[in-house]
C-alpha cells in the first residue's frame, strides 16, 4: 500500500519537527524507548507527542516498520536526537513512503561518510560509500543499477572490510558493505545497514565491540540465577567479565551513562 509522507503537507513535518524541539529546549528528551507522558518522553514519544505506533502511520503517513528504527537512531543523547532531525528533514513532503527505506540506507551512508573524514586511509572506502549513494538514489528513481553492478561493488566494499586496518574502520565498512544491496527490492538491506551502522557508532563511542557483546550475553548466562532480579546481579557480572576480558566492564558502564 503506497503511502504518503506527511500526507503531502510540509506543515505537518514541520509540526513535528517543532514539538521535537520545543522537547529538546525544555530538556524533556528522556532515553527510553517510544515513551510519552505529556510532557516528556523519547525522542519518538517528542516527534509525536505520544507514544502510539499508529500515530506515526496516521499522523505522519510513514510506514510503521520504520518507526522504531528511528527510535534506535536517536537514543544517544543530543548527538542521537540531532540525528532524527535531521532524519525527518531529510523526507520530502508528498514522497512515496514506502520508499523510505532506501532513503534511510542513503542518509546512513552519508552519516559513515561525514564521520569517516578525508583521511588517506578511507579514501577509497569512502569513495565505494558514496557509489552506493548515488545507486540508490537511482534505484528510488526507477533507474537502478543491474544486479552485476550491485555485485561489482558490493565486492569492493567486501575487500575494503578484509584490508581494515583498524576496528572502527573495519565496523564502517560493514555497514557500507551492508548498504551494498537496492534496498527497495532487499527487504533486509537498511535493517542489516542500521544494525552495522550502530556497531560503528558503538565503536566510535569507545563501547563494546559486537564480539564484546557475544562475550557479555555468553557470560550473563554463568551469573547466579537466584542473584537476577537483585542490586547483586550487576556487581557479579562485571566481576565475571572483567575476569575474562579486563576492562570490558568499564566500557559497559561508559555505554549506558
Amino acid at each position: 500500500m503506497t503511502m504518503i509522507a506527511f500526507q503531502g503537507d510540509p506543515k505537518v513535518r514541520d509540526a513535528a519537527l517543532d514539538r521535537l524541539e520545543d522537547c529538546i529546549m525544555r530538556g524533556m528528551v528522556q532515553q527510553q524507548r517510544l515513551f510519552w507522558d505529556g510532557t516528556s518522553g523519547s525522542p519518538l514519544g517528542c516527534l509525536l507527542h505520544s507514544q502510539e505506533m499508529e500515530v506515526w502511520a496516521g499522523q505522519l503517513g510513514l510506514p510503521p516498520a520504520l518507526a522504531m528504527p528511528a527510535e534506535m537512531l536517536a537514543t544517544d543523547g543530543t548527538d542521537g536526537v540531532q540525528r532524527l532531525k535531521s532524519l525527518i528533514s531529510s523526507i520530502s513532503p508528498g514522497a512515496d513512503a514506502s520508499r523510505l527505506a532506501g532513503q534511510m540506507v542513503i542518509w546512513l551512508l552519508d552519516d559513515l561518510i561525514a564521520g569517516l573524514g578525508d583521511g588517506e586511509a578511507v579514501a577509497c572506502l569512502i569513495a565505494i560509500a558514496r557509489e552506493l549513494g548515488r545507486m540508490q538514489a537511482d534505484a528510488l528513481s526507477g533507474a537502478g543499477p543491474s544486479s552485476q553492478v550491485w555485485r561489482s561493488v558490493r565486492r569492493q566494499a567486501m575487500a575494503q572490510t578484509e584490508a581494515a586496518a583498524t576496528p572502527i574502520i573495519r565496523a564502517a565498512s560493514r555497514a557500507i558493505e551492508a548498504a551494498a544491496w537496492d534496498a527497495g527490492a532487499a527487504s533486509s538491506a537498511f535493517y542489516d545497514t542500521l544494525a552495522a551502522w550502530m556497531d560503528w557508532q558503538m565503536l566510535c563511542a569507545g563501547g563494546p565491540t559486537p564480539a564484546e557483546w557475544a562475550i557479555t550475553t555468553d557470560i550473563v548466562q554463568e551469573v547466579d540465577a537466584e542473584l537476577r532480579g537483585t542490586d547483586g546481579f550487576e556487581p557479579e557480572l562485571f566481576r565475571l567479565l572483567e575476569q575474562v576480558q579486563p576492562g570490558l566492564p568499564a566500557r559497559l558502564q561508559k555505554v549506558a551513562r
